[in-house]
């Protein structure tokens, strides 16, 4: 529980009293102070997933196919495929789904706040946000790690709006505000993201020859 007494000039649209944290005011006074800019003006466009009818069921998952991203692949700010879903293009354009290309932004849109980078051709169930990126623009990476740092993920904290669940909307995602550095220095953080996806793949891979290696030094120990 907290009180707070709120200065007219901060007061927003929203009514419920977790909008106006200490901490989430603090933040947003800082990254103005910083001159934050929005998320919105350093991507192409931001969509969500579409909803009712086009929404894809589970019998039209396919071993092949077009991956189909949903909450359960970015839930730990990184993109999980153990769980990852297919569908087949003629399946995605029948049920009127788009289809993403390039490295992109993907935001959960029901639950606790989650963004992930992914790079490839995707499509997106109703509760994923996804943010297109535009090389001109902004790094995708440095926009994918500021995202997800405290800064990004408290800013949709603060935003969350809750009806029959916690739901962040397109419009949280647009005026998601970042700090915009040099394009050398959005770069070599990017670069520094892309090292440790690498990184990450390599060390899934060679887990199974880990896993073969324990199991062995084990039988030999006993």
């Amino acid at each position: 529980m907290f009180a707070v007494k709120v200065k007219q000039n901060f007061l927003d649209e929203r009514l419920d009293a977790g909008f106006y944290r200490p901490d989430f005011l603090r933040m947003d006074i800082t990254l103005k102070k910083c001159g934050a800019i929005k998320l919105g003006t350093l991507v192409r466009s931001v969509a969500c997933g579409p909803f009712g009818g086009n929404a894809i069921a589970d019998e039209l998952y396919e071993p092949e196919g077009i991956a189909f991203i949903r909450p359960v692949n970015i839930s730990s700010h990184v993109f999980d495929d153990s769980s990852l879903v297919r569908v087949p293009e003629k399946n995605l354009l029948a049920n009127g789904l788009k289809i993403y290309q390039g490295t992109n932004l993907y935001f959960g849109r029901v639950g606790d706040p989650c963004v992930a980078v992914i790079s490839g051709e995707t499509s997106i169930s109703p509760n994923i946000i996804i943010a297109i990126t535009e090389d001109a623009l902004a790094d995708a990476h440095f926009l994918y790690a500021f995202s997800a740092s405290k800064y990004g993920i408290n800013q949709l904290l603060r935003q969350l709006k809750t009806v029959a669940q916690p739901t962040t909307s397109t419009d949280a995602i647009r005026d998601l505000l970042l700090i915009r550095p040099a394009d050398g220095v959005q770069k070599y953080i990017g670069d520094k993201i892309r090292q440790a996806e690498h990184l990450r793949a390599w060390a899934v891979k060679q887990l199974p020859i880990f896993a073969s290696f324990m199991r062995f030094s084990v039988s030999v120990l006993y």
